[in-house]
């Protein structure tokens, strides 16, 4: 029996991660939410939107116990680059954690119609603690009209 040089194996694992790799859409990598009304549009070029997790006196924002999780707060922001100002109305936002669009935000906020240059959008709130009650990987993205943040990691560990 012929023994077949320990390179071809390698190649053939680099070609399989490769092809992975290519066919990989990172676009889609959190799902859609089951709404189509709830898709979010095209990214406007002039937008920049983040979203960001605490926990007041954590050692870092990534990683928290299902003990700090009650303390836990999702901020998010939107920044208009453009001369112009952009509609944004902050009842339409939703975040989606693990493919879900929830609903975290409280009405009782500030009513913004547009975000202007040199005034950018800001609002975190704490309470979303239902949501990572598990231990476990969790995405989270906030999405509007015109605008989808980053895709933010964090982790919730037993302890």
């Amino acid at each position: 029996m012929r023994r077949v040089p320990s390179y071809v194996g390698c190649f053939a694992v680099c070609f399989v991660v490769l092809v992975c790799f290519l066919l990989w859409h990172h676009d889609r990598a959190i799902a859609a939410p089951a709404n189509a009304a709830d898709a979010v549009k095209a990214q406007d070029p002039r937008v920049w939107a983040g979203v960001s997790a605490s926990v007041p006196n954590a050692t870092t924002n990534a990683m928290f116990s299902v003990g700090e999780i009650n303390r836990l707060m999702i901020g998010v922001a939107l920044v208009n680059d453009g001369e112009t100002p952009i509609p944004f109305d902050r009842e339409k936002t939703r975040l989606v954690i693990n493919g879900e669009a929830v609903e975290i935000f409280e009405r009782n906020g500030p009513v913004w119609n547009e975000v202007q240059r040199g005034r950018p959008f800001g609002a975190s709130t704490g309470g979303p603690a239902k949501y990572f009650s598990q231990p476990g990987l969790y995405k989270i993205q906030w999405i509007g009209d015109g605008f989808s943040s980053y895709v933010l990691e964090i982790r919730i560990t037993a302890n």
